[in-house]
């Protein structure tokens, strides 16, 4: 369970990650 806990929160943190870098290289 802890695996798969930190898989998801990584894919999570990649996908906020990306979004941030959209959002500042738009501005």
């Amino acid at each position: 369970p802890f695996l798969l806990i930190g898989e998801g929160t990584s894919e999570i943190q990649k996908t906020i990650i990306s979004r941030g870098l959209l959002r500042e290289y738009r501005v």
